[in-house]
């Protein structure tokens, strides 16, 4: 009886060894993966802080910025950035490389930057700087949105109309639609939001964009003294009785009535001023305003047939787009603008060796 009991100590006692040792491998092995995971989350912060200085650093310098490899210490890690400029149709581009190594664990973030021209962010389809009175007859339109901030020149969408602080939206996407219209759904205004696009800034926005409004005005008003032949003056004109060939530029309405009928189209920017008024008759599938409408010192907009209803036919009253408007930059310098687009980003842990 002895023996056995001797026996069942001596393996019991190896039982318990066998399972120390088990229990200290697992351990072993659990903190060697918590080490690996922490090295690549050290590795990825690294090459992140590395990523975000290094495009910032070529946004403020880009036009001046060259080909350039810069290594050092970060965060117990080290880092290495590498600024890679090309030349490319319309400009620049600047490939950007960061790493970030903690340990064994290399982490890289590779993108390009590049600078985009675009339109200053004052104007939408639609800006109206001051109140403005909204008598949109019949019903609205048929066939298509009255108005479109979706940009045709394929770069940025901008608010189908943008109003003045304490105006009042929905009175006017009911004015353009007729009545009884459902927000989420009615297009008849449309832009970067969804359904009737018309949006009422706040009042600090508001000093801005009149502001620049001025600006513009005054530019406008210098170039027509010049007689720049990108500017027409309109003192109540119909845009009927221009040619095929005068149909586009910078339109400067000051008091009197603008009309445009039918199929006709302006292309480029349409400054109504000073009380000057436009009127919209309908008719055909023209983008009446194809380019952007501004309405400064309580302009009247009225879209009306000859029978005192508004019928589009299909297309859009005014339409925004960013290449007609851009054609006037020599005129108009405060038309452009110019952001800094990250693009084609991608992020990696690198294989040893590589």
């Amino acid at each position: 009886m002895g023996k056995y009991i001797i026996l069942i100590v001596f393996a019991a006692a190896a039982g318990l060894a066998a399972l120390g040792a088990e229990s200290n491998s697992s351990a072993q092995d659990s903190s060697a993966e918590r080490s690996e995971r922490q090295g690549v989350v050290l590795a990825r912060q690294i090459a992140r802080s590395v990523f975000n200085d290094g495009v910032s650093e070529v946004q403020r310098t880009f036009d001046t910025v060259g080909d350039k490899v810069e290594e050092g210490t970060h965060e117990q890690g080290t880092y290495r950035l590498q600024l890679d400029a090309a030349s490319v149709a319309g400009g620049k581009t600047v490939d950007l490389t960061a790493e970030g190594t903690y340990g064994e664990h290399t982490y890289q973030i590779q993108a390009t930057v590049r600078k985009d021209t675009t339109v200053s962010s004052v104007l939408n389809a639609v800006t109206a700087s001051t109140p403005v009175n909204f008598s949109v007859q019949g019903g609205g339109c048929s066939g298509g949105p009255c108005v479109s901030g979706l940009d045709a020149g394929g770069r940025t969408n901008r608010h189908g109309i943008t109003l003045p602080h304490g105006e009042d939206a929905e009175a006017v996407c009911d004015e353009f639609h007729g009545g009884g219209y459902d927000s989420n759904t009615a297009t008849n205004v449309e832009g970067t939001s969804g359904g009737c696009d018309v949006q009422v800034r706040t009042s600090a926005h508001d000093d801005w964009v009149e502001n620049q409004m001025d600006q513009m005005s005054q530019t406008i008003q210098d170039a027509i003294a010049d007689g720049n032949p990108d500017v027409t003056e309109c003192t109540g004109c119909d845009l009927k009785n221009f040619s095929d060939s005068q149909n586009d530029g910078i339109l400067y309405v000051t008091n009197g009535e603008f009309t445009v009928s039918g199929d006709r189209q302006w292309n480029g920017l349409v400054f109504v001023a000073n009380g000057g008024t436009i009127r919209f008759n309908g008719g055909g599938d023209s983008r009446n305003i194809n380019g952007g409408l501004v309405l400064q010192d309580w302009a009247t907009y009225e879209q009306k047939n000859k029978d005192d209803e508004f019928s589009m036919n299909g297309g859009n009253a005014v339409q925004f787009n960013s290449d007609q408007l851009l054609k006037y930059i020599d005129t108009l310098p405060s038309i452009e603008s110019t952001t800094t687009v990250v693009t084609d980003r991608t992020s990696r842990l690198l294989q040893k060796g590589e």
